[in-house]
């Protein structure tokens, strides 16, 4: 199997390969800036050929809902439940302790493994649920290097990083195939955008990895926090929307919306564990410090904060007064967290954004990648020596792992592309363009064809062709003489049958109704089945059709070719 490296370049490697076709201006929220995003012309609209009917051509409809995969439905039901507990230096065996009684699972610490980072029974553990699904706090003793793994009536606790802990889970990606999704593409995307805890092992040449498709089963082995992500993703990919977030707490909702809300604040000399107290009192979330992060800087709880501020969104608030300190913010395991530049970079969460509404081909998906590595803070992707990546489960269905304030970024570069798309006239190429002239041949008998030259005119859009009447119209018809062709008679002998081609030179759409009228004078109204839209005969010199309908401009064998 190819390793990941070597696989990226199907999707990933853009910045190459992907020809500018088009550039749409893109004005941004704040109405100052503006981008480019180079976008093939395929991009948002349907690709159509000389025979697609344009103006019927239906755009897709993307919802416009940002949505999000709970953690909690992802998890067993023992674990989800609410609970109300608060734990100041308690040890790890009380915690297991009071796990046991709430959830009513066996809970056993795996001594071996967490002596091995550094952690054992009496280890101290300060945490607080507030009427929170339980494995919010077993997620949060990963920052003591704490993992679990629930097996049957048995919860255990170990150290992370222990490989006896993995699990092999089956998925059933069945419906995904029948969706057109590809087997390689999913193990690429789940490979790209999955962090595995204990990292992944790509398939060797006998087969063996991490990860590996059987027909439409994924057998997957990881631990249970990956096991998760997976679900989550695979789940964001059978239904996606504008954005949907992959393995993200509902608790997070309520802070996103309490980020929006209105603030004020003044602080004189407060000290710094105060204020952020102060804040998430304010505004009624779970905001904590990140004390192993902030270790390695200057600030600490006691550092005196000077800060004032009006009415400003939640958000802005808390930009500017932690942007002083070199500063930013996160959303994990249902918490705020007020943490260091550098580990808000990075903590990515993938997101699955459905685009099938702007890049229906896989030339409009590379396009659409390379213009977001170009736009979204170019610096912070895997091609880049960051950490972010962009990869397509299938065209149109895009998968993004990023820091969540860039998958803002890229939603909000994706919908002011649909609005610039949506005001934009669409330019129809002349290979569509239902009023652009060409010129056919209509090779048909001699007799038939000197009728038509004659009647065609007279019946079929009379207004269109030119004549002393009408010397500006567009349509011409012209009778030439063509090479006879052989035909056998009942006795066994061949007589020479004259031939003629008609040249016409028309708009395109009346093309359309010449060839409908020649196939109702052959046929009547019984059009033998599958005649409908191509004419008899098309392409073929001689028998029933010859060289019959060809596009003198583009050289193509439209509908509508010769047809006696």
């Amino acid at each position: 199997m190819c390793s990941k490296e070597c696989k990226r370049g199907k999707w990933l490697n853009v910045l190459t390969h992907s020809p500018r076709q088009l550039t749409v201006i893109v004005w941004l929220a704040c109405g100052l800036v503006w981008s480019e995003l180079s976008i093939p012309q395929s991009c948002g609209q349907e690709s159509a050929g000389a025979d697609t009917d344009v103006a019927n051509s239906a755009p897709f409809v993307v919802s416009d809902q940002s949505l999000s995969i709970d953690s909690a439905t992802l998890v067993s039901p023992k674990l989800r439940e609410l609970a109300e507990t608060s734990f100041t230096e308690a040890s790890l065996s009380e915690v297991a302790r009071w796990l046991q009684s709430q959830t009513g699972l066996n809970v056993a610490l795996d001594q071996l493994s967490l002596a091995e980072v550094g952690v054992d029974e009496n280890s101290p553990v300060s945490d607080t649920l507030r009427k929170q699904p339980i494995y919010l706090l077993l997620d949060r003793l990963a920052q003591q290097k704490i993992g679990w793994r629930l097996e049957g009536s048995v919860l255990r606790l170990y150290g992370l990083g222990d490989a006896s802990m993995l699990r092999n889970v089956q998925y059933n990606a069945g419906d995904l195939l029948d969706q057109k999704f590809e087997a390689d593409d999913l193990e690429e995307v789940i490979l790209s955008v999955v962090e595995a805890g204990s990292g992944w092992t790509a398939r060797d040449d006998q087969g063996e990895g991490d990860l590996i498709f059987l027909g439409d089963v994924l057998f997957i082995r990881q631990d249970e926090r990956t096991h998760r992500r997976i679900a989550g993703l695979l789940a964001a990919l059978r239904g996606p929307a504008r954005r949907v977030l992959v393995d993200d707490p509902a608790e997070h909702a309520a802070i996103r919306a309490a980020l929006g809300g209105q603030i004020s604040v003044r602080f004189k000399a407060k000290p710094f564990g105060a204020v952020v107290a102060e804040l998430a009192d304010k505004a009624g979330v779970d905001m904590r410090l990140d004390a192993a992060a902030l270790s390695s800087t200057k600030v600490n709880e006691r550092t005196p904060v000077t800060f004032e501020l009006k009415e400003q969104r939640l958000q802005t608030t808390l930009d500017l007064l932690l942007g002083q300190f070199g500063l930013s913010w996160i959303l994990r395991d249902g918490v705020l967290w007020v943490t260091t530049r550098e580990a808000a970079d990075r903590f990515l969460q993938t997101a699955v954004f459905d685009v099938r509404d702007i890049c229906p081909n896989l030339p409009a998906s590379e396009a659409l990648s390379e213009a977001l590595l170009q736009q979204v803070d170019t610096g912070n992707w895997g091609d880049q020596d960051g950490a972010g990546q962009i990869v397509f489960a299938k065209p149109g269905v895009m998968v993004v792992r990023q820091s969540e304030r860039r998958l803002d970024a890229v939603e909000e570069l994706l919908g002011n592309y649909r609005v610039a798309l949506k005001n934009s006239k669409r330019r129809i190429s002349e290979d569509e363009d239902p009023e652009f002239v060409v010129t056919r041949y209509y090779r048909m008998p001699a007799e038939v064809a000197a009728e038509m030259e004659r009647v065609l005119p007279e019946l079929v859009a009379s207004e269109s062709w030119k004549s002393s009447v009408r010397p500006e119209a567009a349509g011409t018809i012209r009778q030439v003489h063509s090479w006879p062709e052989v035909s056998e008679t009942t006795k066994g002998g061949a007589v020479l049958m004259p031939q003629a081609t008609l040249i016409i030179s028309q708009k395109r759409k009346h093309h359309d109704e010449v060839r409908k009228f020649l196939d109702n004078i052959k046929y009547g109204n019984s059009l033998p089945s599958g005649f409908g839209g191509a004419g008899m005969g098309g392409a073929g010199v001689g028998g029933a059709g010859g060289v019959g309908g060809m596009d003198e401009k583009s050289g193509k064998m439209p509908s509508g070719g010769g047809i006696f």
